[in-house]
């Protein structure tokens, strides 16, 4: 029996992989930790194949049991149900997978953490009750109770812990599991796991010792109950060994069940008391993640200072993945006619491009690839099944049946659309649960091995022509950091296009804070323009540039200083760009300094505002710091399409409405945030007519005149957001990416336009011009789903006029 103190800087509930990884993770660094097991569940069917990164993280905290009878995977090895070849599904950097029974490999874990200095295991157990400091629990006949600064939650799906806080999440039924053990089987792929698909649900097969495998079915439904019925089913999609050897394993033992409940990562602990694994939600077995799911979620843990941190961390790295394992078991269990055509598009493209391949098991495996990434492929593979499907159809003479299945398209367009505006907009998994990604390096990291290894870390060229580096992860990240809304647009072009906008608006955005720096005297901020543009042309140096910008004291936010202050980082990574990309960049920054520098010596009226003197000069004003944008894309997507010189000419001839168009939707509503610096972009020429001045438009006597100041602004808007429906249709349909990236800041800003309207909040700086998340989602995905659909383009965007409270999704027409 084990001795118990009454207090510990750390509790775990539950002795699984988890709850002994956070033990020996908290335990490393410093504090003293009390692990509580009741013991019992060992044998259940459970948890049994480790990726990558839950490996390397067990290996670190010395658990990894080296000495138990155990298998290692290369990857995965999918099986179509069409009899084709199958598909090799290789881990990156050869790594290694680790696979044990499950109570073998817990047992180990439990012996390896009672030799970890300051853990103190207590097994056999029972909690009964949890408080925010305090656990209550019977141990060897006694009622003990001790308090901890930190309790967690390692207890499994019906967490005791979970209950105490009340963490209520939808919690789905996805059938059931049945185990089963083949003895001297020879697997056809030895090393990897086996995803074999085409029975009523994917069966898993893998190595877990010498002598033995484990065959995983999924059974849907309530059906397939008994060893013949379950041999029936699943024996036709099974290669001969593996089906022989099934039928001796269900002969002799009957095989284990559990039922398979998954439920979304939204809950991870609130105050002292903190969630990790299937206590805050499980993902779908034939992921084979719950292992290296709950590992990582105990080593993140242990390196936040609160349950807050940790719970923000993990929620922003395991979305990702949480929607791959959702869609991939959707995808591969599917039998109707859409689904098995995305699955068919999806073997395409594993077959076709080893990036798709490695992009796949990097989510599964935890590693470094994100939403905006998931979300661009996805699409890929849609749109692909949608053209498959509308060619069968056109085969057969079934036009109608071909463009209902295209519609029905839409539900699958949710997973790209939740990928590119995160959790809060994803569809209700209920379903599944992410794996973590590996974390992409902090700012302060980046430039730390900038600073130390200058030559590693310039910029350099991948197959596909992008740069890749360390200063690429910094445009990456500082791009989400001041503008998160425009990254995730950003992330869906492709990759050398992609980075020429991520440094362009990089670039932009430095510009924009010289311009909006409160505080310094004109001919500061001149300097700042002048020693900004000479580092962008060459003709200067950036340090020449940050020199001005400490000796102006430049204002702005720590992340605009902190890209400032880079700005010979963004510069290496354009200049790694091809020289057209580069020189179309620099060009058009160049534009919109000069145009802001002209605009940032206006002087301030009588009222003390800087305003443009009228709708003409607004008009120049927004070409400056958006139609030079429209521009400079108009000029890389030119280059990049090849287009001849009738397509070329539609889409400049809108090329600068596009731009000035969503420059008018910020002016009217940031009127309030406008108005704290003084400033305001609402010409004088109206707001004279209306009788009032700037200062006293934003007063609650002066409400009517303020709407007729902005009457003519909103009309103006339309005009031009109108002719950017035009430029996204003059974008061939086949360029669905650069279509994608153009549409959805257009639909979005249609709204944002009509919300305005329709209220005063633009008046009242209590309140917000701002389209909810839900309108968000649906707005990506109906764009995600008819992007090369002008007819629906057309269509739905006139459906975005209507009253803000009318945002229901129109429904995509034959």
């Amino acid at each position: 029996m084990t001795f118990i103190e009454s207090t510990y800087d750390v509790v775990v509930v539950g002795a699984g992989p988890g709850g002994v990884a956070a033990a020996a993770a908290h335990a490393q660094r410093g504090a003293r930790v009390l692990l509580l097991e009741a013991g019992g569940a060992e044998t259940r069917l459970a948890g049994e194949w480790v990726h990558p990164p839950g490996v390397d993280a067990l290996d670190r905290l010395g658990l990894l049991p080296r000495e138990s009878p155990a298998a290692t995977g290369l990857g995965f090895v999918v099986f179509p149900e069409d009899d084709s070849d199958p598909i090799r599904l290789p881990y990156g950097d050869a790594a290694l997978a680790f696979a044990c029974e499950h109570a073998t490999f817990v047992r180990a874990l439990r012996r390896r953490v009672e030799a970890v200095e300051g853990v103190t295991l207590a097994f056999g157990a029972r909690v009964r009750a949890v408080a925010h400091d305090a656990v209550d629990f019977a141990y060897h006949g006694g009622s003990h109770r001790v308090l901890a600064s930190r309790i967690v939650g390692a207890d499994g799906r019906g967490s005791l812990v979970r209950k105490s806080i009340d963490a209520r999440t939808h919690d789905a039924a996805c059938g059931r599991m049945a185990g089963v053990l083949l003895h001297d089987v020879v697997l056809p792929f030895e090393g990897y796991g086996h995803v074999f698909v085409g029975g009523p649900g994917p069966a898993l097969l893998y190595r877990i010792d010498d002598g033995r495998a484990r065959l995983c079915l999924d059974v849907p439904g309530a059906n397939l109950r008994t060893p013949i019925e379950l041999f029936a089913a699943f024996a036709p999609i099974l290669p001969d060994p593996v089906r022989a050897r099934l039928r001796e394993s269900l002969e002799r033992t009957p095989p284990q069940w559990a039922s398979v409940r998954v439920r979304a990562r939204r809950a991870f602990g609130r105050d002292s008391l903190a969630l990790i694994g299937d206590a805050t939600g499980s993902v779908h077995p034939l992921c084979a993640a719950g292992i290296t799911l709950a590992v990582s979620d105990a080593v993140a843990l242990s390196q936040t200072a609160s349950v807050a941190a940790y719970a923000a961390q993990r929620s922003r790295e395991g979305h990702v993945a949480e929607l791959l394992s959702d869609a991939l078991h959707r995808v591969l269990a599917g039998r109707d006619e859409v689904t098995t055509s995305i699955r068919h598009a999806m073997y395409r493209s594993w077959r076709a491009e080893t990036q798709s391949r490695t992009r796949t098991m990097a989510i599964l495996s935890g590693e470094n690839v994100t939403g905006l990434d998931f979300g661009r492929a996805f699409t890929g593979v849609a749109l692909d099944a949608a053209t498959s499907l509308l060619a069968r159809s056109v085969a057969d003479g079934e036009l109608r049946r071909g463009a209902r299945d295209v519609r029905s398209l839409a539900s699958w367009a949710r997973f790209p659309a939740s990928a590119l505006w995160g959790p809060e907009t994803g569809p209700r998994l209920g379903r599944s649960a992410p794996i973590r990604p590996r974390r992409r390096p902090s700012p302060a990291q980046v430039l730390t091995t900038w600073t130390l290894h200058v030559d590693a870390s310039k910029p350099r060229l991948d197959l596909d022509g992008a740069p890749t580096g360390p200063l690429v992860d910094f445009c990456i990240e500082s791009l989400e950091h001041v503008s998160r809304s425009f990254a995730k647009p950003i992330a869906l072009l492709p990759d050398s296009l992609r980075f020429a906008v991520t440094t362009g608006y990089l670039l932009c955005r430095v510009a924009d804070t010289i311009e909006d720096a409160e505080g310094i005297d004109a001919d500061a901020r001149d300097r700042c323009f002048e020693a900004f543009v000479d580092a962008v042309r060459g003709r200067g140096s950036c340090g020449t540039f940050v020199r001005v910008v400490d000796a102006v004291r430049l204002p702005g936010t720590a992340r605009e200083l902190e890209l400032a202050r880079s700005l010979d980082r963004v510069l290496a990574v354009r200049d790694a760009l091809p020289s057209r990309e580069a020189e179309i960049v620099t060009r058009w920054v160049v534009e919109m300094t000069r145009g802001m520098a002209i605009y940032a010596r206006r002087p301030r009226d009588a009222s003390g505002f800087v305003a443009p003197a009228t709708v003409t000069d607004l008009e120049r004003y927004c070409y400056f710091v958006a139609g030079t944008v429209g521009h400079m894309l108009t000029d890389l997507f030119v280059h990049r399409l090849g287009l001849d010189s009738a397509e070329e000419v539609r889409l400049r001839a809108d090329a600068e409405s596009f731009g000035i168009g969503l420059q008018l939707v910020n002016v009217l509503k940031d009127i309030t945030d406008d108005a704290t610096r003084r400033a305001s972009y609402l010409p004088r020429s109206l707001v004279v007519d209306a009788g009032i001045t700037h200062a006293t438009l934003l007063h609650e006597s002066s409400r009517a005149r303020a709407r007729d100041v902005v009457a003519p602004l909103f009309e103006l808007a339309r005009q031009h957001l109108d002719r950017a429906l035009s430029y996204v249709l003059a974008i061939p349909a086949e360029a669905y990416e650069i279509r994608l990236f153009c549409t959805i800041p257009l639909f979005m800003a249609a709204r944002t336009l009509v919300h305005a309207r329709s209220t005063d909040a633009m008046f009242d700086a209590s309140r917000t011009v701002k389209i909810d998340r839900s309108e968000v989602e649906a707005l990506a995905s109906e764009c995600i789903g008819g992007v090369r659909d002008d007819a629906f383009l057309r269509r739905r965007y006139a459906s975005l006029w209507t009253s803000p409270t009318d945002s229901t999704p129109a429904r995509r027409n034959a």
